[in-house]
């Protein structure tokens, strides 16, 4: 078996060794310092190993609120005079494969932010996404994916999205395509698109609001939840915490404001792209609507495994609801200001507590559960083709709903399989798995080229002509 460990251009050059952690320039990661004491990016993998498989659970957490801060920190670049965060300075796999790894280099007069935007591949195939009715609440979404520059790099000089060079590594013989370095990390932000037809008379917009997860586990999605919270976009809104659940209609204490949002404003070079990749009508989608970031999936390559963590607008982030909750929420920095801080945040640095090794281990302990409400909350047993069992304190169990999810065990089973025709389906991210000990060595791995828990690979993998 073969893997690579560090890759450079060229199918067969690795070092044999993992990536050191030496003095590394924000500029170059795309990853701001944000002045966060005993907060480094990237960290040593054996100091958070040490907190993985030391149960230092805070540590964990103060190093995702470290990462959040640092990618939602203004940078000096701007698109139509608005100033740009460091993650909307990454470039997307379409950047990447164009060659362009800088977003901003466009030959446009007005780059596009929302060009990435598209319907969820894993919610593709359920009901209707775009519903355009002030009556209800909104539960269409727009994700896009980015890479930081050094993630970017790695994925352009080894071409890891062309079908033709999967095939190449799996047929010399490697198991897991080049790895990507230690300061990478690859985003999912997840997006509300407000038009104006999705205002109700009041001008109000009607967003699906997270109440927690149910009782007993099972496909909760934002249509089940009952509940919404309300945007103002002329930032009237005295929201102070509380939802509408049962969907009663807006108060001042339900209203939030624009400005409680990461948000931006679509621009005339944005609105067709969107509309296509959208699938909505063109006449829909105007200049000046406004795109609410509602989540964000993060992930670093600082260890092995990865670092899983994953962030929701939530109308309460000092006290939110599972799978957050007060002691996340209380390990916000003083640094994380403004919108950032109205995010709430799950962990997910191991699969199960206690923590099993890399390879070797066996599927015994705690389920940790992770997972975005926006995302995954909706899956039901049909959605996960990969499934192991749990030995745990309480009994054998096998995890089937997206509440019962854990990132990185989804992640683990990423994977080019070459008996699969990826031209067929509306998904390629498949098998998902909902939540049990992954082993990257699983013997369900045979005959398939690992992604190092790049799902996005396959994503936007490009077929052969």
């Amino acid at each position: 078996m073969k893997i690579f460990v560090l890759a450079f251009a060229g199918l067969g050059l690795s070092t044999g060794l993992l990536q050191t952690v030496s003095n590394v320039d924000p500029q170059a990661t795309g990853v701001p310092d944000p002045g966060i004491p005993g907060f480094a990016f990237p960290e040593a993998d054996v100091t958070i190993n040490n907190w993985v498989y030391g149960g230092a659970v805070t540590n964990q957490i103060q190093h995702a609120w470290g990462l959040w801060t640092a990618i939602t920190m203004p940078t000096p670049k701007q698109v139509g005079g608005a100033t740009l965060r460091a993650f909307e300075t990454w470039p997307t796999p379409a950047d990447i494969i164009a060659g362009k790894l800088d977003p901003l280099m466009m030959d446009l007069q007005e780059p596009m932010r929302a060009k990435g935007f598209r319907p969820p591949n894993q919610l593709r195939g359920e009901p209707k996404l775009m519903v355009n009715t002030p009556s209800g609440p909104d539960m269409g979404l727009a994700v896009s994916v980015a890479y930081n520059p050094p993630a970017a790099r790695h994925a352009l000089i080894n071409q890891l999205f062309k079908a033709s060079t999967l095939s190449n590594y799996l047929s010399q013989g490697f198991s897991m395509v080049p790895v990507f370095p230690s300061d990478s990390i690859t985003i999912k932000p997840v997006w509300k698109l407000i038009t104006q037809d999705k205002l109700n008379p009041q001008g109000l917009y009607m967003m699906p609001a997270w109440p927690g997860p149910p009782k007993t586990p099972q496909a909760y999605g934002q249509g089940a939840w009952n509940a919404a919270v309300y945007v103002d976009l002329k930032n009237g809104g005295k929201g102070n915490g509380k939802i509408d659940l049962g969907l009663k209609g807006p108060t001042p204490e339900t209203t939030y404001n624009l400005d409680d949002f990461i948000y931006f404003q679509l621009n005339k070079a944005d609105i067709g792209v969107v509309a296509k990749q959208m699938g909505l009508d063109p006449k829909s989608v105007q200049p000046g609507d406004t795109a609410i970031l509602v989540a964000m999936h993060i992930t670093s390559r600082e260890i092995e495994r990865w670092t899983w963590q994953t962030v929701w607008w939530s109308a309460n982030a000092d006290a939110p609801f599972e799978p957050s909750n007060r002691q996340i929420s209380q390990w916000r920095p003083s640094q994380l200001k403004g919108a950032p801080r109205h995010y709430a945040m799950s962990v997910g640095y191991s699969m199960l507590e206690p923590a099993q090794p890399v390879r070797g281990g066996v599927s015994q302990g705690s389920p940790v559960a992770s997972y975005n409400p926006y995302l995954e909350a909706g899956f039901g047993p049909n959605v996960f083709g990969w499934t192991k069992p749990i030995e745990t304190p309480t009994g054998t169990d096998v995890m089937k709903y997206g509440v019962e999810t854990n990132c990185m065990t989804c992640h683990t089973s990423a994977r080019w399989d070459p008996k699969v025709d990826y031209s067929i389906g509306s998904n390629r991210e498949t098998p998902y798995a909902a939540n049990f000990y992954a082993d990257l060595d699983d013997p369900d791995f045979k005959g398939t080229l690992q992604l190092d828990f790049a799902w996005s690979i396959l994503g936007n993998l490009q077929l052969d002509k």
